[in-house]
């Protein structure tokens, strides 16, 4: 079994502005971004399935076919999911079902991952079920149930309300099974009065992550939080995430709270990925 999950450390115009030059190359990153999401994961797994045929032409044994496939994966999940301190990759399926283009389960998980279209995640797991993969034009037609897991730690949670709250200072997050404890100061150079609430994470509209506050705290005293100020403190905090727009179709469905981390939960659409007419 051991040797089924094998590890990786993972031309300018005359007229050109500062601005319109800075449009251009973000503008040329996007479509840049656009094409790898479109070619990439497809070929991936259509690599894999292709080791699979060449070794079923062989006479090798399904697990030979089934450890190619994954090393096939492994070698190239950095560029597709981005950079890692280690990979893992399990495939399921026989050296026939391969050669056809179907596996029939693709498990992977990473550790300390930087997504390109997610927070970093101290741990990150994804799979798939009866993924169908058209040899030929490389895409997938065909998918089962598609799902990953997340888990973000307090280091990140904390930049990342630094960058929402950008008029508190020396922000901390402490993460707990009860909810998310948040603590910062107003002022400039730490000189101003601090406090710190207790929200409680929550998912809205399959992108939208929102932190609701249910206790404030100011000089060490814990007070419930009234309906009418976290109405009014909602919107100035919320959303928290925003997960950005992606081929793959990235959906949040759960989000919760362990000690030192946010367990983040969502889906993923492979057949979404349609690879890129000719000529354009």
């Amino acid at each position: 079994e051991m040797g089924r999950r094998d590890r990786v450390s993972a031309g300018v115009p005359d007229n050109a502005t500062p601005d319109t030059m800075l449009k251009s190359g973000t503008n040329d990153m996007k479509e840049e971004r656009s094409l790898f999401w479109r070619r990439v994961p497809g070929f991936l797994l259509a690599a894999a399935c292709l080791v699979g045929a060449g070794l079923l032409l062989a006479g090798c044994l399904d697990g030979v076919a089934r450890r190619k496939a994954e090393n096939t994966i492994l070698k190239m999940l950095p560029e597709f999911l981005g950079p890692a301190e280690s990979y893992e990759v399990h495939v399921e399926g026989s050296a026939s079902q391969l050669s056809r283009g179907f596996v029939r389960s693709v498990a992977i998980s990473g550790v300390n991952v930087t997504p390109h279209d997610l927070p970093a995640m101290a741990k990150l797991e994804a799979s798939a079920t009866d993924v169908r993969v058209d040899m030929k034009a490389k895409n997938v037609v065909e998918s089962g149930p598609a799902v990953w897991r997340g888990w973000v730690n307090e280091k990140v949670a904390t930049e990342i309300l630094a960058d929402k709250a950008r008029y508190l200072q020396d922000v901390k997050v402490r993460i707990t099974r009860q909810g998310i404890t948040a603590s910062g100061r107003t002022g400039v150079k730490g000189v101003g009065p601090s406090g710190s609430a207790l929200v409680k994470p929550s998912v809205r509209g399959g992108t939208l992550l929102w932190m609701t506050p249910v206790e404030v705290s100011a000089m060490g005293v814990g007070l419930p939080m009234p309906e009418w100020s976290k109405q009014r403190l909602e919107p100035i905090i919320n959303p928290v995430y925003v997960v950005p727009e992606s081929p793959l179709n990235i959906r949040l469905t759960g989000v919760s709270t362990e000690d030192g981390l946010l367990r983040l939960e969502g889906t993923l659409d492979l057949t979404a990925l349609k690879p890129e007419a000719e000529g354009s």
